[in-house]
C-alpha cells in the first residue's frame, strides 16, 4: 500500500510515524524528511505534534525538513553564510 491511501489515513500514518522516531533517536540527532510540497502542512503538523522542531536551512528546490527534537538541536558545523544549495540558514 505504501503511501497510496486516502488523505485521512495518510495523516494518521504520519501522526503514528514521527512519535516513533522521537523515541528511537539520540537526543541531538537530526533527520531529513523529504516530502511532496502538496503535503508539507500535513508533515509539518505531524512533526510538530511529535515534538520535532526544524531549523538551520530551508529547501531551495526539493521540499525537505531538517528536523530535530525540540530544544535538542544538533551541533552546527560550517560557515552559516555558505549556500549549500538550500535557501538560507535560519530557525523557525
Amino acid at each position: 500500500m505504501n503511501d497510496n491511501m486516502p488523505a485521512e489515513d495518510f495523516a494518521g500514518f504520519l501522526y503514528a510515524v514521527f512519535p516513533n522516531y522521537a523515541v528511537i533517536m539520540q537526543p541531538t540527532a537530526a533527520i531529513y524528511v523529504f516530502h511532496p510540497s502538496s503535503y508539507q502542512r500535513d508533515f509539518g503538523d505531524a512533526m510538530n505534534a511529535a515534538s520535532f522542531g526544524w531549523a538551520q536551512y530551508r529547501f531551495k528546490h526539493e521540499p525537505v525538513f531538517y528536523a530535530h527534537l525540540k530544544s535538542k538541536a544538533p551541533a552546527r558545523y560550517g560557515d552559516p553564510n555558505t549556500d549549500y544549495g538550500m535557501e538560507g540558514w535560519s530557525s523557525c
